[in-house]
């Protein structure tokens, strides 16, 4: 039985197949991989980092919570009369959130002016979709109204 000694042969093919279906890499890109495509290999690559980022900082908030509970925010109820504003709007996966969020304050800031109270923001408890945020600030002459009403 002759095995290949130089270059791509049958057996690297096998196993470089076999180890790219235990990644989960599905048949189509594998076979892209093994035909060289350009990127490819970076671009499995760079989705497994992702994910397995993902998964760690995931622990890592399970840890916190079963080792402290749920964190305790305080809040309070407030009347407020409505007022224009200026808004902006982004929407943002789990990981461009605080990319996102600072992207929205810059753009708020350029048109608003600097805050004189602190930026806070609301997050959903369910951070695996896209998540819509906004960043609004008063402005006599805003385009966007905020309704009066019981605020949090």
């Amino acid at each position: 039985m002759a095995t290949a000694t130089a270059g791509w042969g049958r057996p690297a093919e096998a196993l470089s197949v076999g180890l790219l279906r235990s990644l989960d890499v599905p048949r189509a890109e594998a076979g892209r991989v093994l035909a060289g495509e350009d990127g490819v290999l970076g671009g499995v690559r760079d989705r497994m980092e992702a994910d397995l980022a993902r998964r760690r900082r995931t622990l890592v908030t399970l840890d916190r919570i079963l080792a402290g509970g749920l964190p305790q925010t305080g809040m309070t109820l407030m009347r407020e009369p409505a007022c224009q504003v200026v808004t902006v709007r982004e929407v943002a996966a789990q990981d461009e959130i605080g990319a996102v969020t600072s992207a929205c304050a810059a753009r708020l800031i350029e048109a608003a002016g600097p805050p004189e109270v602190p930026l806070f923001g609301l997050l959903p408890p369910d951070l695996s979709q896209r998540v819509e945020l906004a960043a609004a600030a008063e402005m006599e002459d805003g385009p966007d109204l905020l309704p009066g009403g019981v605020y949090a």
